[in-house]
C-alpha cells in the first residue's frame, strides 16, 4: 500500500515544524555536502526537500515522486536510536524506501 501525498494533507505539530526549520538551519557538515550534491545533480520530476516533516516523522531529505527517506546518520542520531529505527520501519511498509546511511565526515575523505 502506498501512501499518495502524504506531505500535502498532513496535519502537522506546530513543534515538529519549529524543529524542522532548525534543523534546515543549523545542518550538519554532512548534510549540506549532501544536498548540495542533490541540488546540482537535478532530475526533472525529482523534487527533494530537506528536513521535511512526513507522517509525525521528520526525514534529512525526501523525494515524494520517488517514494524515498534518506536519513544521514551522524553523532547527533547516536541518541535517537529508537526514534531512527521507528522511522526506519515506518516507510517500508507505505511502500516508500527509506535509506540510511552513517556519517564520519573528514574533509580530507568525505563519504557521501
Amino acid at each position: 500500500m502506498r501512501i499518495r501525498n502524504i506531505v500535502t494533507g498532513q496535519k502537522i505539530d506546530s513543534g515538529m515544524l519549529a524543529k524542522a526549520r532548525e534543523l534546515r538551519r543549523a545542518m550538519t557538515s554532512e548534510e549540506r555536502l549532501f544536498w548540495y550534491a542533490l541540488r546540482r545533480n537535478k532530475r526533472p520530476g525529482l523534487h527533494f526537500r530537506r528536513q521535511q516533516v512526513v507522517a509525525g516523522f521528520i526525514v534529512d531529505f525526501y523525494c515524494h515522486p520517488a517514494a524515498l527517506a534518506i536519513a544521514l546518520y551522524g553523532a547527533y542520531h547516536e541518541a535517537r536510536l529508537d526514534y531512527d529505527a521507528e522511522r526506519a520501519n515506518y516507510f517500508p511498509r507505505w511502500g516508500f524506501a527509506c535509506c540510511a546511511s552513517k556519517t564520519s565526515y573528514s574533509p580530507a575523505t568525505p563519504t557521501l
